[in-house]
């Protein structure tokens, strides 16, 4: 199994070009520190902030400030997650697909992994 890449200061893997002086801590902000990956230009995967579920997020331009992101797909286990993955064709890059594959089972377990309290 792969292991996550290098995280920055708030302990979350992220694959994104986001420098570390700029996270955030809302969910639909880009900077977002619970980022995991990014499958796409307008979808990433991210731990929410309770740390209980892996989502799937969509960017959508609703601002006039840029992209909002939404939850568009919940997962509380990697199996649930990979097979949304595969059944869309979202893992088209090796790296995403050894970044999700290297997640914990549970969501759970990788917020404590990274330091964020589970609910």
């Amino acid at each position: 199994m792969a292991a996550l890449p290098h995280t920055p200061p708030g302990g979350v893997a992220v694959t994104g070009g986001v420098p570390a002086r700029a996270w955030s801590h809302n969910e639909r902000d880009d900077a977002y520190a619970g980022e995991i990956v990014r499958l796409s230009a307008r979808r990433r995967v991210i731990i929410d902030r309770g740390g209980s579920q892996y989502i799937v997020q969509k960017a959508f331009n609703e601002t006039s400030h840029g992209a909002v992101w939404r939850g568009v797909s919940y997962h509380a286990t990697r199996d649930s997650l990979m097979r949304l993955c595969v059944t869309s064709q979202w893992l088209s890059d090796p790296t995403v697909t050894e970044i999700i594959a290297a997640l914990p089972e549970l969501a759970s377990l990788y917020a404590t992994q990274i330091g964020r309290p589970a609910n």
